[in-house]
């Protein structure tokens, strides 16, 4: 079949695919710039990595240099070998020619064209570099724990593959895909640039293996609430939300990987599936409030909670809840105004909103014309409104952050002012 996915982890990008981008873009560079990059490992007796170099062109210097990452510091080649190594600075330079070896470290040369490369080619790094880059890009703008690379074989090698996510905001369900150059496309869009139906193409996706499966006894899941993880016991799919209504900071739960490390939550806590979807888990289950202690003025209206006394009440900011204090999770109180001496929140007995600020208004007395008519202005008669000092906002009598005041021309003491509905700045003087 031409239609080809798979599906990487959150957690295989970050742990795996986005350093091996870092140390390719090293190569590219490199290659574009001089021809050549290597990338030099340090491994242990048992042939574990435990440290990585790279000798690229620095574009500081217009010279080649060795750098590593784990110090931050980067030198030139020929101080390689005593910095980094422990040998010669001649037994450096020989080992990044490829005249003799070290021992327990290995290099690997990347170039165009040269006869002594040991590395892929640069349009495979190239691409590797780019598909990822982009994979990365749309997980962490849907702030999603998995993405997909869509392949269409039919298509030209190095075009035929789609970075792609899939969002679900717990009633439906959005693909969106990139192509390798950044481009953003819609299904639609990427039906067409294929020829394969739409459904085709959401099959692909929706029946993805991992990539790269690994191997455990226990499961690594993580909370779709807070991103935290743990370990459970016993093998489930990569990728399944599994479902458990009683552990305190999370019910829905991401399989992200298998593992050999010992359980963190007891095997007593039994899990089921949690459905499609983080989001759909979360939108049919919720998240566990997390509470923490709020000192906040109560009023059913916005201008008396400012004055109002204050009282202890939980609020979970994770789920945008209040709660009557010592009850998190259970009774909240009324519906109206809080106010926690910064902000004033709208309570309506579901969720949380920013209503706005304290006024800080004063009573002023001012004389108004919506047009430029100065003679007339001067001797008219004062009225009262509000003037918020600390916006240049005016506002009608006793409105003070609700009604503004009109546009026009305002005077006060022998000073003209002028209102665009936005801020009152000084203008004239009466004559």
């Amino acid at each position: 079949m031409s239609l080809v996915s798979y599906k990487f982890t959150k957690k295989e990008l970050n742990d795996y695919y986005n350093p091996k981008v870092i140390a390719y873009r090293y190569m590219t560079n490199s290659i574009n710039a001089i021809g050549f990059g290597q990338i030099v490992q340090k491994t242990s007796v048992t042939g574990n990595i435990i440290d990585t170099y790279y000798h690229i062109y620095d574009f500081a210097t217009n010279s080649m240099v060795v750098f590593n990452p784990t110090l931050s510091q980067n030198v030139p080649s020929e101080e390689a070998g005593p910095t980094f190594w422990g040998v010669s600075s001649i037994d450096g330079l020989n080992f990044l020619n490829g005249l003799t070896t070290i021992p327990n470290l290995r290099k690997l040369k990347y170039c165009n064209n040269c006869s002594d490369a040991n590395g892929l080619i640069l349009p495979v790094i190239s691409n590797f570099e780019n598909r990822f880059t982009q994979l990365d890009s749309l997980v962490r703008t849907y702030n999603l724990l998995d993405g997909f690379l869509f392949y269409e074989t039919n298509l030209p090698r190095y075009t035929n593959v789609f970075p792609s996510v899939k969002y679900d905001d717990g009633v439906n369900i959005s693909y969106f895909f990139k192509t390798i150059d950044g481009t953003d496309k819609t299904l639609e869009q990427i039906s067409e640039i294929t020829g394969d139906v739409s459904a085709q193409i959401e099959s692909s996706i929706n029946t993805a293996p991992i990539f790269k499966p690994n191997a455990g006894v226990n499961s690594v899941i993580t909370s779709c609430c807070d991103g935290y993880s743990h370990i459970i016991f016993g093998q489930y799919p990569q990728g399944m939300i599994l479902f458990n209504g009683t552990l305190e900071n999370s019910y829905c739960w991401y399989v992200e990987s298998l593992t050999n490390e010992p359980v963190t939550i007891p095997p007593a806590f039994q899990f089921t599936s949690g459905g499609r979807s983080c989001q759909f888990c979360i939108s049919t289950h919720g998240c566990p409030p997390i509470c923490e202690t709020i000192l906040m003025a109560y009023s059913t209206n916005a201008i008396d909670v400012c004055s109002e006394v204050y009282n202890n009440y939980y609020i979970a900011w994770n789920v945008g809840k209040i709660y009557n204090f010592e009850d998190c999770g259970g009774l909240s109180p009324a519906s109206g105004y809080y106010y926690d001496g910064r902000t004033i929140y709208y309570w309506d007995g579901l969720s949380i909103t920013d209503y706005g600020t304290c006024s800080t208004c004063e009573t002023r007395y001012f004389s108004f014309k919506p047009i430029a008519d100065f003679p007339s202005l001067c001797v008219a008669p004062t009225f009262a409104y509000e003037f918020d000092a600390s916006t240049n906002m005016l506002y009608n009598q006793s409105s003070c952050n609700t009604t503004v005041a009109d546009v026009g021309y305002y005077a006060e003491f022998g000073i003209i002012y002028y209102f665009d509905g936005t801020t009152l700045s000084s203008y004239s003087r009466c004559k």
